[in-house]
């Protein structure tokens, strides 16, 4: 409130100023996985999102748009 910080996000890649990477090694990925991508997304004003998980012997991406 008036200048204070409610919440930080560490970002793992900006491709090109233009599309937030995120890289995770989960079970599977969920709608929480998915809302905090849009949240990124609206606060970096990007308009692009990628959600990469590694933790599977295929390799799942999902895209996020805002």
């Amino acid at each position: 409130y008036k200048g204070s910080v409610a919440g930080q996000y560490a970002l793992d890649f900006i491709v090109r100023g233009a599309v937030v990477v995120s890289v995770l090694s989960e079970d599977r990925l969920t709608y929480i996985d998915e809302t905090k991508m849009k949240s990124i997304l609206k606060t970096t004003r990007m308009k692009m999102g990628l959600i990469i998980n590694f933790s599977k012997d295929i390799l799942e991406i999902r895209t996020v748009e805002r």
